[in-house]
């Protein structure tokens, strides 16, 4: 009994079209990185030397110069604020708050605005400023 050999044939492996997916997930990862913003809530921030960003795993409430009030960028009224913090606190899992606040706003707005913040259960209240230019 006679056992014929079958023939080996070289084994190819095209990883071209790996190297098109993972360039195609670059490209797309590259282009939406710049459509992330912070926030478009079109917020005057007030101008401060000491800066820092928190913008990770934070909340962020902006009150702009008109005095309205949002949550992320969804509108929120002054009665349901302390509502939508305390629903956010459970989703995020943070409770960590930028206030954004316009730089035109009366003092007082911005403190009670704050003061609902802090009554939500907030542990940390940080206020936004931007970085003056030369």
């Amino acid at each position: 009994m006679e056992f014929t050999r079958p023939k080996k044939y070289p084994i190819e492996i095209n990883i071209t079209p790996l190297i098109d997916m993972v360039f195609m997930l670059l490209v797309f990862f590259l282009l939406t990185s710049h459509l992330i913003g912070e926030n478009t809530i079109d917020v005057k921030l007030p101008k401060a030397k000491s800066s820092v960003s928190h913008t990770q795993n934070s909340i962020h409430v902006s009150i702009t110069r008109g005095g309205n009030i949002f949550v992320g960028k969804i509108p929120v009224q002054k009665n349901d604020l302390i509502f939508v913090l305390k629903r956010r606190y459970k989703i995020k899992e943070s409770k960590l708050v930028v206030l954004r606040a316009d730089k035109d706003i009366r003092l007082d707005k911005a403190v009670e605005i704050m003061d609902l913040i802090r009554l939500s259960g907030a542990e940390k209240i940080v206020l936004a400023t931007k970085i003056p230019t030369k």
